[in-house]
């Protein structure tokens, strides 16, 4: 699966990703696209999304390859929040690493599923 790019156009926008836990992204966007985003620089706000893995599929006659993407606009305030601050935006990558790190199932979680089955 080819992975998110640390700096990708969306919108018309340029987001960079600064930070990244297991599929959790926090990324600073501004709108000239055309140019680099140097260290630093103004932006006009940060992101936080959880990454989208979308399947190798056909588009018309080319084949796509499987990837990484982030959540298309419908999904934004589902799967993505858009904030003014970096502050706020590194409030929310915390807690949204928390919840995804809460759906994952550790191996404790699949030795008390055996135990389970082997005591019933």
């Amino acid at each position: 699966m080819r992975p998110l790019p640390p700096i990708y156009k969306k919108n018309g926008m340029q987001h960079e990703v600064i930070k990244r836990e297991g599929d959790v992204v926090l990324a600073r966007s501004r709108t000239d696209a055309s140019k680099p985003l140097p260290l630093g620089a103004p932006c006009l706000g940060y992101e936080v999304f959880v990454v989208k893995k979308c399947p190798e599929g056909k588009f018309g006659d080319k084949i796509v390859e499987a990837h990484e993407s982030c959540p298309g606009n419908e999904q934004w305030g589902a799967k993505g929040w858009t904030f003014p601050f970096l502050a706020e935006a590194e409030v929310k990558f915390a807690a949204q690493v928390a919840k995804e790190a809460a759906k994952v199932p550790t191996a404790s979680d699949a030795d008390a599923a055996v135990e389970e089955e082997d005591e019933a």
